[in-house]
């Protein structure tokens, strides 16, 4: 099992830091157009050793939207909310 992320050109470094590796075997080095053709992203993968190893809370978030339970909510980062969509559908 396999933890997928397509972030975009913008935000790749972030999902690096967080141990996202690259799927170089997609798309030209692991840059697809994602969620179309405008848009450069990078698919991307979490390594499994890190998700074993994952905090309750973030692995409990993963496991909720999986299963759908949850579409958009808020979150807090730094001094302000960022919200977010989540689009699961491939």
């Amino acid at each position: 099992k396999l933890l997928l992320g397509f972030p975009n050109q913008y935000t790749r470094h972030v999902c690096e830091k967080f141990g996202y590796r690259t799927l170089n075997w997609i798309g030209q080095n692991g840059t697809v157009s994602y969620p179309d053709e405008r848009y450069q992203s990078t698919a991307m993968f979490l390594e499994p050793l890190l998700l074993e190893k994952m905090h309750f809370n973030e692995l409990n978030k993963i496991k909720l939207l999986k299963f759908g339970a949850i579409k958009n909510l808020s979150e807090r980062y730094k001094n302000s909310f960022v919200h977010v969509n989540y689009q699961l559908g491939i």
